[in-house]
């Protein structure tokens, strides 16, 4: 377990179509009787070793059940002591809820998260939306990553760039959006605690992943040195 392992916080859950009689057995969202579950593995940066850290099953039912953002900040919490605190805490954007975000500003936690377009930040006085901010962004650098398709791969070109940020809610906090044009209808937004640098690439293309696009394994070549961010 290394300073920049990737630490990938994933709330899933369980189906038992069969099991009527687990104790609690929830509906969630989709109407159907499955069981909540939280994950957490390590990720280190060739992609070829993952290491199961945390996992948590769950119920909305539970008498001391208070939240889903709760369980997670518990899983982060819990990781984190037993890591040491090293490792860098990535999530998609089920992670993009201010009732994430700001307790993990406040706890000093390192992160790297997924956003929805519609998320405000601050990159001056006023507040603007990440898709605006993403708009404005320059994006001086290239890379790629090998699809794997059956019987096939595509090379996807890539182009991204960063600048500082920072939440309404917590305006000192120095943060970096993350920007990354490719192949598809709208480009991916991250919103980090960390400069730029080679993991963020190795999160995106998880961050890919976990949204359907099969990647190669070893199938990304990402920088080997930070980049710099715009700072205005």
């Amino acid at each position: 377990m290394g300073q920049d392992t990737l630490l990938v916080i994933e709330p899933t859950d369980l189906l038992k179509p069969f099991a009527r009689k687990m104790e609690r057995l929830a509906e969630i969202r989709d109407g159907s009787d499955k069981e909540p579950c939280l994950m957490v593995v390590a990720v280190h940066r060739d992609e070829r070793q993952i290491v199961p850290l945390y996992q948590e099953l769950y119920s909305q039912r539970a008498p001391d059940f208070e939240s889903e953002n709760l369980e997670i900040l518990r899983a982060v919490e819990t990781v984190a002591a037993a890591t040491g605190e090293r490792g860098l805490g990535v999530m998609d954007r089920g992670g993009d809820r201010q009732r994430l975000l700001v307790p993990l500003l406040d706890s000093g936690r390192r992160f790297l998260i997924r956003l929805r377009g519609d998320r405000h930040l601050l990159s001056g006085e006023e507040p603007r939306t990440a898709f605006e901010l993403a708009a404005s962004c320059r994006l001086p650098h290239r890379e790629t990553v090998v699809r794997q398709e059956p019987g096939d791969e595509q090379i996807l070109p890539l182009r991204f760039g960063a600048r500082a940020v920072h939440l309404p809610d917590r305006p000192k906090a120095l943060l970096y959006l993350v920007v990354v044009e490719g192949p598809w209808p709208e480009p991916i937004l991250l919103l980090t605690t960390e400069i730029p640098g080679v993991n963020y690439f190795c999160a995106m293309t998880w961050s890919l992943r976990l949204n359907g696009v099969s990647l190669r394994p070893g199938g990304f070549r990402g920088p080997t040195v930070p980049w710099t961010p715009e700072l205005a």
